[in-house]
């Protein structure tokens, strides 16, 4: 009996094997624009392009022209084409606080796209509840308060500290 039971699994398990093929996917290669600006720094973005799933990402930027349309509050800004070098781009305006930026943006035969971001007024108001001890270890437990206006917010931590080796003090910082 149970070897019936061991047979009519290995059947079941062999049965349900298949191949996908992912390289045969409908695939369109879309532009991929990145970006994260701060109050009165120049605008900058990163471009890259989006690869299939069954081929190797390139971790090198887009070269070539890229012609951009920037949009402050619904009110064109600037227009150029600008040169993207390893796909980095920097342009001659800073952001500013409140204000909601719309980037539109063609490159080469890639389809067109747009991105829209705001600067918030308020920062979110971040606090330290509590400092818990793990062994060797600091877990910090800490409550944000974002604005009402906003959806998203990044945050960037840092950990400062020291580590001992052979005797040896060293002071750590790390993003």
């Amino acid at each position: 009996m149970r070897s019936m039971v061991s047979i009519a699994l290995i059947f079941i398990l062999l049965g349900c094997e298949r191949q996908i093929p992912l390289v045969d996917l409908d695939f369109k290669q879309k532009l991929v624009v990145n970006s994260y600006n701060h109050n009165n720094s120049p605008i900058a973005f990163s471009l890259g392009s989006s690869v299939n799933i069954g081929s190797n990402p390139s971790l090198s930027g887009l070269n070539g022209e890229v012609e951009i349309l920037l949009k402050e509050d619904n009110n064109n800004i600037y227009y150029a084409t600008k040169k993207v070098r390893n796909g980095e781009v920097e342009l001659p305006l800073t952001a500013k606080v409140g204000k909601t930026y719309e980037l539109q943006l063609r490159f080469d035969s890639l389809p067109t796209i747009r991105a829209i971001d705001k600067i918030p007024e308020l920062p979110p108001v971040m606090l330290e509840d509590t400092l818990l001890e793990d062994d060797l270890y600091y877990r910090p437990k800490i409550t944000i308060k974002d604005i009402p206006e906003s959806d998203f917010f990044m945050l960037q931590v840092f950990a400062e500290g020291t580590v001992e080796q052979n005797g040896i003090t060293d002071t750590v910082l790390k993003p």
